[in-house]
This record gives structure tokens, C-alpha cells and sequence, in this order.
């Protein structure tokens, strides 16, 4: 099972990504690190029907800015669950914990419910937590909605009297008291703890509402903040694709040297599209684009894009030529094939994924390494798997899409993709160095060596 902290270091970019939520508590962040990746169109749709309730809440602003103020709040008290359902006494320290998780469930209901947010019509709407009335009427006996924890004289009559002896009285007497009342206070403990198991699994349920409600209530603002959009998920098997897919942090970086980032069109279309064309073209961005999206989706958030419709998949293969894994001994060209064997395998026997793989065999001679790549997209067409393969060589008779990075131009990088078909194959890398300003008796040779071939 893929969870997001696995992802999250991916090269696709993804870090940039979470690193810009908006997350109110710590606990929350920790939260969408377990969360696993789901892979069923039902409960990824489901997820995107939560974003939308929470952009409702994002539209009152005095709303969401209560409710955001009550998840700073949030803490991990998952030990203190622990220790309750063992059945151990907790100290002051943890029933105060509990109480104020109580308070905080208490007004996030009360800012939340007059919206309507839960209805019985959509399975998944906005999370609210749980009723914990009964605890908190446990924990505040006199009722006073006071942030904090107390072991009040109403608990038992005779704390009262004996708490008035250890304020008068002295020696003794005073130590006497003090042994009584602390008996008492443990005795109390000990109560309240037994009363509080029962509720256990109900409170825990709230925390991890509040957690979730915190998670979605992000992703919704980054979404409208951004301009990010909520894609059509399709069913499994169903061939997507994107308008003006872009990549946040090369975007991002871009702008803040006065330029822009071109954004691309991309459909699967065929099980197999090849990307080709030279290195430093921009084949790699529109790879790690992809894997992001993909991602993205089936952790259900927002798309930098204009439009996306996207299919589930069981597994994502971001696949880089620089595989190098020192460990195990292995050279970038053994990782690599290693890396690209294990996506086979799942091809074959265990799902359904998405494989990008960047300049494979790119370290190796150009005939072998143009019968390994020609090779590996015609397995992945007799598989049916949806793949993208960038690469360098030309590819001749294996049936496939092929498609170029426009590439760099007029002293930018264009992103955007033209089928190869229309362009012819790209044999572009003198032009470009041409316009790099690079020495032209350098080029003009390399032109005429060209040529002759």
C-alpha cells in the first residue's frame, strides 16, 4: 500500500506541493502522511465532494477562520487513547487533554452544523466530529466551559472540607489532610478513567475528523488561492488526459525571474506515448508533470491545470535514468533496468499502473540502446499499460505515439507537445545550441559532420 509519506520526496515535485498547505495542526500533517493512496474512482470522487463542502466554509470567512483558529489547537493525543483502552488511570495532564479535545469537538460543531455540511443524499461530505457531550459533561461537572482541568469539590462532597483543613490548618493536621484529599483525587482519577474508556473509540473518532476536516479544508484553499482545478475521474481503464497542465514549482520559480512557464495538453490516447527529441528539452519536466497529476488525484487534491480527467491507477513508476543504487552495488544502468523490470512485473502480474520512464539505456551505445527502448515500448503496448517514454533515439517500427517537446526558443523553454508525425523527427540539438550563442566554428563543423551522415 502506497501511503503519501512514501511519495512525498518523489521527483515529480510533490514536497513543494504539501509544503504549501495551509495545515493548521501538526497532527494533521502527520495524519496525511499515513494516508494511504486510493485507487477506487468511488472513493476518490467521494473525496473531491469533501473539497467542494469546504469550499463553502472557505466562502465564510468568519466561519472558516473560527474553525481554523480551534485546529491550531489539535494535538496528538493518540497515547493518552492507549493508555485509556489498557485500562490505566490517567494523571491530570491527560484528562485535561481529553477535556479540551471535547471543547474544541464541541465548537467545531457548533460553527459547522448551521451550514448542513452532512447530508444522508452523498456518502463522504465534510467531516464533523463527533458529539462528546457525555465526556465533556464528565470532565465539567459544574459546567463552566473552562479550558483546563480541575478535580472539583463536586466530584465528592468531602474534598471540600478537606481542602478548607489544608488551607487553615498547619503540622500535622495540614499533612493529614493533604494524604486524605490525595487519595480522594486518585480515587477520582480512577473513576473517571473507567467512565472515559467506554468513550474511547468515539473520541478518537473526533480527533482524526478534526485532523481530516483540516486536511480538506487545506486542500480547498489552496485550490482557490491557486486556481487549481477538481479533475472528471474516470473509471479504471479510461483514457485521460490534461489542458494546461503545469508544474507549481517550476512555475513558481519562473515567475520570480519575471517569466512564465508554458503550460502543456496531454492525453493518453494510446497505451504508449513516446517524447522525443534532445536532452535538456524538456522531456523530464513533462514526465515529473505527469507523475505529480497523477498523484495528485489519487491523494485527492486540486490539478495545476485548466481542465484534467483522470483514471485511477494501482501503482505509479517514475522511472529516472540516474537509478544508481550504491547499496546494492548497482551502476545507474543496472538500477535503471532493475527499476524498469519491476514495473514490467507489475504490468504483468499484480495491477494496473502508470509507467514514466526517463532516457532509458541513455548510458549505453546507441544501437543497443535503441533496441532496448524499441523493446520496451512495444512490451508495454502488448500489456496495454499506459506508459510514457522519453528518450533521445529514434524509434522505427514499433507502433506507438510519438510526440516532441517544442523545447527551447526565443530564450525560454516551451514545455508544450507536437506530434511527431506533423514535426517530423527533431533533430534539433545544433539549432538550439545555435541559440545558446555557442561558438559557430564548433557548430558549422557539427552541422557538416551532420549532413554527411
Amino acid at each position: 500500500m502506497v501511503r503519501f509519506k512514501d511519495i512525498v520526496d518523489s521527483k515529480c515535485g510533490i514536497r513543494y506541493y504539501f509544503e504549501g498547505l495551509e495545515l493548521s495542526s501538526g497532527f494533521s500533517r502527520k495524519l496525511l502522511l499515513e494516508t494511504p493512496m486510493m485507487t477506487s474512482t468511488e472513493e476518490i470522487k467521494a473525496s473531491y465532494i469533501s473539497v467542494l463542502e469546504a469550499v463553502r466554509v472557505l466562502d465564510d470567512y468568519d466561519v472558516y477562520e473560527s474553525v481554523t483558529a480551534r485546529l491550531c489547537e489539535l494535538r496528538d493525543i493518540t497515547a493518552t487513547f492507549a493508555r485509556l483502552e489498557d485500562g490505566e488511570v490517567l494523571d491530570e495532564i491527560e484528562l485535561f487533554e481529553i477535556k479540551h479535545l471535547a471543547l474544541v469537538s464541541a465548537k467545531v460543531r457548533e460553527l459547522l452544523e448551521p451550514m448542513n455540511l452532512c447530508s444522508d443524499r452523498v456518502e463522504c461530505r465534510l467531516p464533523l466530529p463527533e458529539d462528546l457531550s457525555e465526556v465533556l459533561a464528565l470532565l465539567d461537572p459544574d459546567g463552566l466551559g473552562i479550558n483546563s482541568f480541575y478535580i472539583y469539590d463536586s466530584y465528592d462532597p468531602r474534598l471540600a472540607e478537606l481542602r478548607l483543613v489544608i488551607r487553615r490548618a498547619s503540622g500535622e493536621e495540614r499533612a493529614e489532610a493533604e494524604e486524605k484529599a490525595a487519595a480522594m483525587e486518585a480515587a477520582v482519577r480512577a473513576s473517571l478513567s473507567a467512565s472515559l474508556k467506554s468513550f474511547s473509540s468515539l473520541m478518537k473518532d473526533s480527533l482524526y475528523s478534526l485532523a481530516r476536516l483540516d486536511i480538506i479544508l487545506a486542500k480547498a484553499k489552496m485550490m482557490e488561492d491557486k486556481g487549481y482545478v477538481i479533475p472528471k475521474v474516470l473509471e479504471r481503464g479510461g483514457k485521460g488526459g490534461y489542458e494546461g497542465l503545469f508544474h507549481p514549482q517550476i512555475a513558481d520559480s519562473l515567475s520570480e525571474s519575471g517569466r512564465s512557464f508554458q503550460p502543456i495538453d496531454f492525453s493518453y490516447s494510446s497505451p504508449v506515448t513516446v517524447l522525443v527529441g534532445m536532452n535538456m528539452g524538456g522531456k523530464s519536466v513533462v514526465l515529473k508533470m505527469l507523475a505529480l497529476a497523477q498523484y495528485l488525484v489519487q491523494f485527492g487534491f486540486a490539478v495545476p491545470a485548466t481542465s484534467a480527467r483522470v483514471a485511477p491507477k494501482d501503482e505509479v513508476f517514475l522511472i529516472s535514468g540516474d537509478a544508481e543504487n550504491s547499496r546494492e552495488g548497482l551502476s545507474s544502468f543496472a538500477g535503471e533496468i532493475k527499476a524498469i523490470d519491476a514495473s514490467i512485473a507489475y504490468a504483468r502480474n499484480i495491477g494496473e499502473p502508470l509507467v514514466l520512464v526517463d532516457e532509458p539505456a541513455r548510458t549505453t551505445n546507441p544501437i543497443e540502446g535503441t533496441a532496448l527502448v524499441s523493446a520496451l515500448v512495444q512490451t508495454f503496448s502488448e500489456l496495454g499499460t499506459a506508459a510514457v517514454i522519453t528518450t533521445h533515439y529514434d524509434i522505427a517500427g514499433v507502433r506507438c505515439r510519438q510526440l516532441r517537446v517544442k523545447g527551447y526558443s526565443e530564450g525560454k523553454m516551451d514545455y508544450s507537445l507536437a506530434d511527431v508525425g506533423e514535426a517530423g523527427v527533431p533533430h534539433e540539438a545544433i539549432d538550439t545550441a545555435r541559440r545558446t550563442g555557442a561558438d559557430s566554428r564548433w557548430l558549422d563543423l557539427a552541422r557538416r559532420f551532420a549532413d554527411n551522415r
